[in-house]
């Protein structure tokens, strides 16, 4: 399952165990204006905050996925082919 988040992404699958492992996805690449998407770049950083806050204060199991839109779609395909995503 892959859920939009304001321009952030968590993919997140079944592992055995019923554990769900995600990846975190931080705003590093920025927005386009595309018209859809508010280029608040204040609320982007709440957003990405609180975001990362719920990630850690429930002790999730999460990986923090950084680079260019390349990089970051070779870590995640690296991730899914070890079974760890």
């Amino acid at each position: 399952m892959i859920l939009l988040i304001w321009g952030f992404i968590i993919c997140a699958s079944r592992v055995p165990g019923n554990h769900i492992r995600m990846s975190y996805l931080p705003p590093e690449i920025p927005m386009d204006d595309d018209g859809f998407r508010p280029q608040d770049a204040d609320y982007r950083n709440f957003i990405d905050h609180r975001l990362h806050e719920l990630l850690t204060e429930d002790d999730l199991s999460f990986h923090t996925i950084r680079g260019s839109v390349e990089e970051r779609v070779g870590q995640i395909a690296g991730l899914c082919q070890a079974g760890c995503v």
